[in-house]
């Protein structure tokens, strides 16, 4: 039983042995570590540095690439929120990571960065700002990132009547429906929109009926008034106004006309 254990002892320094000198040879004196890299001359005698010598089949050697993929075109913040930014960088703990910028107030919340963009004066904003990614370990910081993003005023949202923003709608379901909605619909951008005020408008008998309301919800007035409209009537709600994430209220570009069936 020693002498098997001997003989594998001895076996596996022996593959050691073989693996480093390949590794030795393999390394040439171009490969300082696996993040950088020494001085060396190529076949035209030049010196050159960095990745102007680059070897990706030694380097995955010793590292695991680390590829980034964006779209280009989604390099967008919105104005009045807080937009979420993540960062990751290869081989640096998320903690690590800070996150700058002279145009934006910016707080961490686990390894999410809330980004709000700063108004120059007024209502006016820059069309774009940078942001600064920075590792900072020990009190020594290093930059990993500069990314310049376009800054947009945040869509207006849709607003919605029984789930409908427009279109037919079965008489029982307008009976049933009792506020109007507002949001970004399929957006990606989780933001919340509330109604707080709109008008209704049908026509009962040939007579016009316009009432209002102070809330998202429809007043009894209102609910009473679909009763009374035959099918192939229309019911319109208009000059809807709306409260955005920053507090203030607006009138959205469009209302809902919906024909009862």
């Amino acid at each position: 039983m020693k002498a098997k254990n001997y003989f594998k002892i001895l076996f596996s320094l022996l593959i050691f042995i073989s693996c480093k000198q390949d590794i030795d040879n393999n390394l040439n004196e171009e490969i300082h570590s696996p993040f950088g890299f020494k001085p060396i001359k190529d076949d035209s005698s030049d010196l050159k540095y960095g990745s102007s010598i680059l070897d990706l089949d030694k380097i995955e050697k010793f590292s695991t690439p680390s590829t980034t993929i964006s779209a280009e075109d989604m390099k967008v913040l919105y104005l009045g929120w807080e937009n979420k930014i993540k960062i990751s960088s290869y081989g640096i703990n998320s903690r690590n990571i800070e996150l700058y910028s002279e145009d934006a107030d910016i707080k961490k919340s686990g390894d999410i960065f809330l980004v709000k963009v700063k108004r120059d004066s007024g209502t006016t904003f820059k069309p774009q700002i940078q942001l600064i990614a920075i590792a900072n370990k020990n009190g020594k910081k290093t930059p990993l990132s500069n990314e310049t993003f376009r800054v947009f005023s945040l869509p207006k949202p849709t607003a919605y009547f029984a789930g409908k923003s427009g279109g037919k709608i079965k008489k029982i379901e307008a009976g049933m429906g009792s506020l109007i909605q507002a949001s970004l619909g399929n957006s990606p951008i989780n933001c919340p929109y509330t109604v707080t005020g709109f008008n209704f408008y049908i026509i009962v008998n040939g007579n016009p009926v316009m009432l209002s309301s102070k809330s998202h919800r429809l007043t009894a007035q209102m609910r009473q008034a679909i009763k009374k409209i035959p099918k192939g009537g229309n019911i319109t709600f208009t000059n809807i106004k709306v409260k955005g994430p920053n507090g203030k209220e607006s009138f959205l570009d469009a209302g809902i006309i919906l024909k009862l069936n």
